[in-house]
C-alpha cells in the first residue's frame, strides 16, 4: 500500500518480526500488508474499548468484514461479579464461529488477557443445538423443558440473553449469541411465527424462517452441568450445609452472580489453551503486552490468596476458591507457548532484536494539544497545512457532519492562503496523484501518523472528542418503578391503604379482577380494576404513614384542606403568568451566522432534542413576549450548552446576562466554562462570598458599563439591585435547590426580563400537564452520542472488588465517589479503606458540615488533588467531574431507586467509561430493594436510561418545583394525587373541560380481568391495567390493543371486555353520562345534574324511538333490548347506544 514507504521487503512465511518507531496509527496499514499472504492471526490489545473501533479501522483498509472480536471478561478475578451478559454474548457468539467454522476467518482482535484464560474443551460444546424452524410441529411443553434443561432463565420479561418468558402459546427468548430476542409464537404445536423484538419495547418487528438456540458455554448450567459443578465441588472442598452456597443455590434455578469464576467445575474434561482453542499462526501484540501479562498474573494470585485466606476463615459461608491453574494458563506454559508461535511486536522505540524494521512513523503531536480558541485552532491547522510541500496531507472523518466541520475551518481559517483543498476522494491510493493538493475524505480513522512522506491526521486528533454511535431512540414499555405488593397507594375517595396484591371475585357468578386495599383495623376494599384510575402511588417514603378509616370523613376533609391549598398556589401561578404575558420585551436578533461560528466550540455533536430545545430557546428571546422556560435533562445531557447559546445571543443584542448558581462551586464551574467559550466575544464576571468587597464594586462597575455582559454568581447576586442594567436574561441552574422566596425574588427581578432555569429534576407527565401554559418546558431525554453506557454492577462490599475498583481508575488518573447512607456509615468505610486501600488520599463532605468545609473539600476534589470522595448523597447533583468515573455506593439497598439514578449520573461525563458498584452489607435485603438494584443493572446493560415513575420523584426535590409548602401536602395526600389536583385546578382555572371519565359507574353482567395465562407476572398485569385507564383516544386504544397482541398474542373475551368497558367509559362521560346499568333486556342511562335542559334533538330522537325509548326523570332514561341481546355482544351493544346519543348531542352542539 502506498500509505507505507516501501524501505523493506518482508517475507511473513517463517519468522517473527519487530517494528520499532512505531506510531498507534500506523498499526492497521502494516497489518493489512501483513494479510496479504492471508494469514490466521490474532491482533492482542491492551483493553475491551480498543477491540471494535480497530476492527472498524482495519476493515475499512483491508476490505475483510468477518474480523471476530473476543473481549476478556469484564470483571475482576474471583470476584463475586460476574462478566456483563453483553460480555458473555459475544464471547459466546466467536467461541461458536469457530467451533462450526461458520466462516473462514482471518482475524481475531482480542484482550492479551484472553492470552491467559483457560477455554472449554471443544468437544464437550458442540453438542446441544436447538434448531427451530417456522410452521413446523413442536410440542410445546418438551420446547419449554428442552430451553430450561438447557440452561435459560425463566423470567417473567426477557431483558437479556439466556433468557426465556411464557405466555400462552408465546414464547419470548434470547438466544445466547444472538444481537435481539425472538418471539416463537405457537397455535397449538405448530410455530407460526419467529419474530425479533426490541427488549425495551417488547415489539416485535423482523420476521426469521428460523432460529438455532444454543446452550450458554460460560457457564453451561443444563441439568448436566449442574450435577457436574455439585460433583465436582464437592470432590475439591467437601459436603457443605449453608444454603447460601453455589451447590445448593443451583438446584433452585437462580442467576448467581459470580459463579463464571468456577467455570472449570460444570465441564467433565481439563481445560484447554487460548492458542488450541484458535490455533492462531501469528501473534500481533504491541511491546508493553508482556509487563502487562506480567501484572496480571500478579493481580490473580494475589486475588486468589485473598479469597482463599477469607474462606479459610469463613468455611461455611463462602464459596471456596478454585485454584488458579483450572481457569488460568500457568505463565511458564504461556512463556512457552509465546516462544512457540510467531509474533509481530510493534514498538515506539528502537529496539535489538533480530528481524527489526524501523517503520520511521511517529504519532501526531497535535492529539496532545489542548485546543481553547480558534487562534489556536488554526496555528495547529496551519503548521500542518504548510508541511504539504514536503509530505502529502490527508485529513480523515469518520462522518459527512465532521468532515464538513473540517473543510469549514480549513477554509474559513485560510481565505488569504493559496492551497487546493479537494474533498471529492474517498480513499489513500486516489489521494497520490498530486502532493501539494490537501485532501479530506471520510475514513473510520481515530488516529493518524506521520512519517518522512505522508502525515493522516483525523478528526479526532484536532478536536479532541470520542467517536461513538449515535444512540437509537426508542419507546420504553418498562416500569421498573410501579405499585409493588405492600406498597402504600391512596384512593381518590377513601384515602391511603396498603397494596395487597390483584384477587379474581365473582361478582354476578362472574370473574372480575379487583385490586385489594387494606385499610385501619384490617378493613378491605375490593376495587374493580376497570376503576384503576381511582388509585394512585402515595411515594417511595414509608416511614410513619398512617392508613386511613374506610368510611370516615377525615380523608375527604384532609383532601379538601390541600385542595384549597394547591387552589390558592395554582391562582398565584396562573397571576404570575398572566402578569408575564401581558409584559413586553425587545425582540432579540438571531443572528444564526455568528450562532453557528459560536456552536462550533462545542465539542459534541448535538442530540436532536438539544436541537429542538434551542430553536424553542431561539424562538423566545426573538419575540416580544418574555420568555420563562424551564429545561429539564438528566445530568450531563447538555442543559449547559442550552444557558451558553441563549446567553451569546443576548450579549450580541448587547443585553446583559445573570447566571445564577445554587453553590460557590457550582458558580466557579459555570465561570470557567462560560469564560472559555465567550472569551473572543465578551468578558465574564464572577462574583460569590468569597469575593472581597473592592473586587465586587469593580466588577459591578464594569457590568454596568459595556466592559462585560455576563455575571456569574450564587443567590448572593439576588441582593444586588439591576433596576438601572439593560438586563435580557436570567439563567437559574439546578432550580431544584432554590426556595420558593429566592425563586420569587428572581422573577422580580425585572418583569420584562427573559428567564431560562434548568432543572436535572425528571418530571413526570401529569407535572408536564400541570406546568403547561404557565412556564414552557423543554425535555432534553436523549443522551450525549459520546456517552458511553455505565458499566452497573451490584455486589457484596468486599476487600478485593473495592480495592480493584480504586485501583483500576487511579491507573486512569481518575477519582472515585464513594457513598454511604448515613453520617454515621463514615467512620466505619474509613476504617475499611485504610486496609483496602492504606495511602488513599480522600476528602469527606457531608450535610453536618459548614458551608466553607464543604466548599473547600468538593474543591480539592475538582481540582485532583485527592483520589476519592467519602460523601453522604449530598453529591446526587450539581458538579460535572470528568476525572471522576467510578462509583462506589455502600448499603445501596438503603438508598432509593431515583437516588441511584441521580448518583450514577456523576459519572461516566467524559469519553471515559464509568463503573458503578452498588454494594450490599448483607445478603438479606429485602425482595422490593433487590427487584430495583437488579432492574436498575439491567436497564444499564440495554444501554437505556430509567424511566422513573412519578412516586420516586420526592425524593429528588420534585416538591420543590412549585413551593417548599408543597412537601407537606405532598405528605398527606400522596405525590401522584397531589399532581392530579393540581392539574385539575389549573386546568378549572383555565376554563379546561374536567375529565370525568374515571367517575363513571358501570354495571354489566361480564368476566373483566387480564387472565393470569395471559399475563403472568402480577405487577405487569396492573401496570398493564393503569396504563390501559390512562387511554382516551380510539387511536390510543387501537395502539394499546396491537401492542397487546404483537407482545402476549390474540386477547381473550375477558381481557376485551375490560378495553371496551373502558372505551365505553370514556366515550360516557363526553356524553355527560355517570352510569350505566345494562342486562340482556334493558340499559338505564343516567345523566349528569349539569345535564339540566334537554336539547331538542335530543327530545326529537327519544319521541322518534318511544317504543324502546322511555324518559324515566330528569336525569334517567330507560332503553329496551329490542330481543333478548347475546351476553357477548351486549358490550358493543351498549357502546353503540350511547354513541348514537352523543352523536345527537353533537349534532346540537353544531346547530
Amino acid at each position: 500500500m502506498k500509505v507505507l514507504e516501501n524501505n523493506f521487503k518482508l517475507n511473513f512465511k517463517n519468522n517473527s518480526f519487530n517494528f520499532y518507531n512505531a506510531s498507534d496509527g500506523i498499526i492497521p496499514f502494516i497489518i493489512s500488508e501483513i494479510l496479504q499472504n492471508k494469514k490466521k492471526i490474532v491482533i492482542a490489545l491492551s483493553d475491551n474499548k480498543y477491540l471494535k473501533p480497530f476492527a472498524k479501522t482495519l476493515s475499512a483498509i483491508t476490505g475483510i468484514n468477518n474480523i471476530l472480536i473476543f473481549p476478556s471478561w469484564d470483571c475482576f478475578p474471583y470476584s463475586d461479579v460476574s462478566p456483563s451478559n453483553y460480555n458473555i454474548n459475544i464471547r459466546f457468539k466467536v467461541l461458536t464461529e469457530i467451533l462450526f467454522q461458520k466462516n473462514d476467518y482471518k482475524i481475531i482482535i482480542t484482550n492479551f488477557k484472553n492470552l491467559t484464560m483457560l477455554l472449554p474443551n471443544k468437544g464437550e460444546v458442540i453438542s446441544n443445538i436447538f434448531y427451530l424452524e417456522k410452521n413446523k410441529e413442536y410440542n410445546l411443553k418438551d420446547t419449554i423443558n428442552t430451553l430450561s434443561s438447557r440452561g435459560y432463565n425463566h423470567v417473567n420479561l426477557v431483558l437479556e440473553p439466556n433468557e426465556y418468558a411464557i405466555r400462552g402459546g408465546i414464547i419470548d427468548i434470547w438466544p445466547v449469541g444472538e444481537q435481539a430476542p425472538v418471539r416463537l409464537d405457537f397455535f397449538g404445536d405448530t410455530l407460526e411465527s419467529i419474530k425479533l423484538f426490541d427488549p425495551m419495547s417488547q415489539i416485535s418487528k423482523k420476521e426469521k424462517h428460523s432460529i438455532s438456540i444454543f446452550q450458554n458455554i460460560e457457564p453451561p448450567l443444563s441439568d448436566t452441568a449442574k450435577n457436574d459443578f455439585i460433583s465436582n465441588y464437592r470432590n475439591y472442598f467437601g459436603p457443605s450445609s449453608n444454603k447460601d452456597l453455589f451447590i445448593h443455590q443451583l438446584k433452585e434455578d437462580k442467576k448467581l452472580d459470580g459463579i463464571e469464576h468456577w467455570m472449570p467445575l460444570f465441564y467433565k474434561k481439563k481445560f484447554i489453551s487460548f492458542f488450541d482453542f484458535f490455533n492462531p499462526e501469528y501473534l500481533i501484540f504491541e511491546h508493553n503486552l508482556l509487563n502487562e501479562l506480567e501484572i496480571f498474573y500478579k493481580e490473580t494470585i494475589d486475588a486468589y490468596s485473598e479469597k482463599k485466606e477469607l474462606a479459610s476463615t469463613q468455611i461455611e459461608s463462602i464459596n471456596q476458591p478454585i485454584k488458579p491453574e483450572l481457569l488460568y494458563l500457568d505463565q511458564s506454559l504461556l512463556s512457552k507457548q509465546l516462544n512457540l508461535i510467531k509474533k509481530i511486536e510493534f514498538n515506539k522505540f528502537i529496539s535489538k532484536k533480530s528481524n527489526n524494521y524501523d517503520l520511521k512513523a511517529t504519532d501526531n503531536i497535535e492529539k496532545d494539544i489542548k485546543v481553547n480558541s480558534d487562534e489556536q485552532l488554526f496555528r495547529i491547522l496551519q503548521s500542518i497545512v504548510l508541511k504539504r510541500t514536503k509530505k502529502k496531507i490527508i485529513f480523515v472523518a469518520d462522518n459527512e457532519k465532521n468532515k464538513e466541520k473540517l473543510i469549514f475551518y480549513i477554509k474559513n481559517l485560510f481565505k488569504n492562503e493559496e492551497f487546493i483543498l479537494r474533498t471529492n476522494k474517498s480513499n489513500f491510493t486516489e489521494c497520490f496523484d498530486d502532493q501539494e493538493i490537501v485532501d479530506i475524505f471520510i475514513y473510520p480513522l481515530d488516529k493518524g501518523f506521520e512519517n518522512n512522506f505522508i502525515k493522516i491526521i483525523s478528526f479526532y486528533e484536532i478536536f479532541k472528542v470520542r467517536k461513538t454511535i449515535q444512540s437509537r431512540k426508542f419507546k420504553n414499555n418498562i416500569n421498573i418503578s410501579d405499585i409493588n405488593i405492600y406498597d402504600y397507594i391512596v384512593h381518590n375517595d377513601h384515602g391511603i391503604g396498603k397494596y395487597l396484591g390483584l384477587k379474581a371475585i365473582l361478582i354476578d357468578n362472574l370473574p372480575h379482577d379487583c385490586m385489594v386495599i387494606e385499610y385501619l383495623n384490617n378493613a378491605k376494599l375490593y376495587l374493580p380494576v376497570e376503576n384503576i384510575n381511582l388509585i394512585s402511588k402515595y411515594g417511595s417514603s414509608e416511614k410513619n404513614i398512617q392508613l386511613d378509616k374506610l368510611g370516615q370523613n377525615s380523608w375527604n376533609t384532609r383532601k379538601n384542606s390541600v385542595k384549597k391549598k394547591i387552589k390558592d398556589l395554582a391562582n398565584s401561578l396562573i397571576s404570575i403568568a398572566a402578569k408575564r404575558e401581558m409584559a413586553q420585551t425587545y425582540k432579540m436578533n438571531v443572528d444564526h451566522i455568528k450562532l453557528q461560528e459560536f456552536a462550533r466550540g462545542f465539542k459534541f455533536n448535538e442530540t436532536e432534542d438539544q436541537i429542538t430545545c434551542l430553536n424553542e430557546v431561539f424562538n423566545d428571546l426573538s419575540s416580544a413576549k418574555p420568555m420563562d422556560r424551564l429545561i429539564c435533562g438528566d445530568v450531563g445531557f447538555g442543559k449547559t450548552e442550552i444557558a451558553l447559546r441563549a446567553s451569546f445571543i443576548s450579549s450580541l443584542n448587547n443585553f446583559k446576562v445573570l447566571i445564577i448558581a445554587p453553590t460557590t462551586l457550582l458558580a466557579n464551574q459555570h465561570y470557567k466554562n462560560f469564560k472559555e467559550r465567550l472569551h473572543n466575544y465578551t468578558n465574564v464576571e464572577l462574583i460569590t462570598r468569597n469575593t472581597t468587597k473592592s473586587n465586587k464594586s469593580n466588577i459591578l462597575k464594569k457590568f454596568e458599563s459595556n466592559k462585560s455582559n455576563i455575571l456569574i454568581g450564587t443567590h448572593a447576586l439576588l441582593s444586588l439591585k439591576f433596576s438601572d442594567i439593560n438586563l435580557g436574561l436570567i439563567v437559574v441552574d439546578e432550580e431544584q435547590h432554590f426556595g420558593v422566596a429566592q425563586k420569587e425574588k428572581i422573577r422580580s427581578l425585572k418583569d420584562n426580563v427573559n428567564l431560562l432555569t434548568l432543572t436535572a429534576t425528571p418530571i413526570p407527565r401529569t407535572l408536564h400537564m400541570s406546568l403547561l401554559g404557565i412556564r414552557d418546558l423543554s425535555l432534553i431525554t436523549t443522551p450525549p452520542v459520546n456517552r458511553q453506557n455505565i458499566r452497573t454492577t451490584v455486589c457484596n462490599f468486599e476487600k478485593g472488588i473495592v480495592r480493584k475498583a480504586i485501583q483500576n481508575e487511579k491507573v486512569r488518573s481518575g477519582q472515585i465517589f464513594l457513598i454511604v447512607p448515613r453520617i454515621r456509615d463514615i467512620e466505619k468505610i474509613i476504617a475499611k479503606l485504610k486496609v483496602i486501600y492504606p495511602n488513599l488520599k480522600l476528602e469527606i463532605v457531608h450535610g453536618k458540615l459548614k458551608s466553607k468545609d464543604i466548599d473547600n473539600a468538593m474543591n480539592n476534589f475538582y481540582s485532583g488533588k485527592c483520589d476519592l470522595l467519602l460523601s453522604t448523597s449530598i453529591v446526587e447533583s450539581g458538579l460535572d467531574i470528568p476525572k471522576a468515573n467510578t462509583l462506589i455506593v455502600y448499603k445501596a439497598d438503603q438508598f432509593g431507586l431515583a437516588q441511584l439514578h441521580q448518583l450514577r449520573g456523576r459519572i461516566g461525563r467524559s469519553i471515559e467509561k464509568g463503573f458503578a458498584y452498588f454494594t450490599l452489607e448483607k445478603k438479606n435485603i429485602t425482595k422490593n430493594a433487590e427487584r430495583r438494584l437488579k432492574a436498575l443493572q439491567a436497564m444499564d446493560s440495554l444501554g437505556a436510561g430509567i424511566n422513573l415513575a412519578n412516586h420516586d420523584l420526592d425524593i429528588r426535590g420534585a416538591g420543590n418545583l412549585l413551593g417548599e409548602e408543597q412537601s407537606g401536602q405532598i405528605i398527606q395526600v400522596g405525590i401522584e394525587l397531589y399532581q392530579k389536583l393540581l392539574k385539575e385546578c389549573i386546568d378549572d382555572l383555565k376554563n379546561i373541560k374536567k375529565d370525568f371519565s374515571d367517575d363513571i359507574i358501570i354495571n354489566i353482567k361480564l368476566p373483566i380481568l387480564i387472565p393470569e395465562n395471559y399475563i403472568y407476572d402480577l405487577s405487569l398485569r396492573l401496570s398493564t391495567y393503569r396504563k390501559l385507564g390512562e387511554l382516551r383516544s380510539n387511536e390510543d386504544f387501537m395502539l394499546f390493543e396491537e401492542e397487546m397482541i404483537n407482545r402476549f398474542g390474540l386477547i381473550p373475551n375477558q381481557f376485551k371486555n375490560l378495553i371496551e368497558l373502558v372505551k365505553l367509559k370514556v366515550l360516557a362521560a363526553k356524553t355527560k353520562i355517570i352510569r350505566i346499568d345494562a342486562n340482556q333486556e334493558y340499559i338505564n342511562v343516567y345523566f349528569n345534574k349539569d345535564f339540566k335542559d334537554y336539547p331538542e334533538e335530543f327530545i326529537k330522537w327519544i319521541t322518534k324511538n318511544k317504543n324502546y325509548v322511555k324518559l324515566v326523570d330528569e336525569f334517567k332514561i330507560k332503553i329496551f333490548n329490542n330481543k333478548i341481546i347475546d351476553i357477548e355482544n351486549l358490550l358493543l351493544h351498549v357502546y353503540e347506544i350511547v354513541n348514537t346519543i352523543n352523536l345527537v348531542l353533537i349534532k346540537k352542539e353544531q346547530i
